[in-house]
């Protein structure tokens, strides 16, 4: 038998070991693949994780409103602040995101404005795997880039 002072801890044990045994998404850079600016190029997700897939976010307020005119940079804060509501709404933050897939009008001018506003969120000494596609226009004339995320949270 176990004395009752116990109970609590074999409790806490029994519940921490299989969290323990899920771990967190591994991000590396495979010294075979080619070198990268600010993502991993693999993302291991351990077994038993939960997948949150959000939609491509717009820099619109929550009133449908275009936030930042023709301002890159002020359109792209809104846009990170969009996945951060979204990924809280689920218990998840940016550190849970394993893959971004950018779209943004005109890359050449506007990538690093975009890399700077990124790394205000993301944990870039474990950045999350990216894609970025330039693309001629999105749903409407005024909105300069739109971001989709995955993540991954323990069960």
């Amino acid at each position: 038998l176990v004395p009752i002072r116990s109970f609590p801890l074999l409790l806490l044990c029994a519940f921490a070991a299989p969290l323990a045994a899920q771990g967190r998404p591994t991000f590396t850079n495979p010294p075979d693949l080619p070198p990268t600016r600010g993502y991993s190029q693999v993302v291991d997700i351990p077994p038993g994780s939960r997948l949150i897939v959000l939609s491509g976010q717009v820099p619109l307020d929550s009133t449908g409103q275009l936030v930042g005119g023709t301002d890159f940079r002020a359109q792209a804060v809104q846009v990170f602040e969009n996945l951060r509501r979204g990924l809280n709404s689920r218990g998840a933050g940016f550190t849970d995101v394993v893959k971004f897939t950018f779209y943004i009008l005109d890359a050449n001018k506007n990538l690093g404005t975009l890399r700077e506003v990124r790394d205000r969120y993301i944990n870039a000494a474990a950045p999350p795997a990216s894609t970025l596609v330039q693309v001629s226009g999105l749903f409407r004339p005024d909105v300069l880039l739109e971001v989709e995320v995955m993540a991954v949270v323990p069960r």
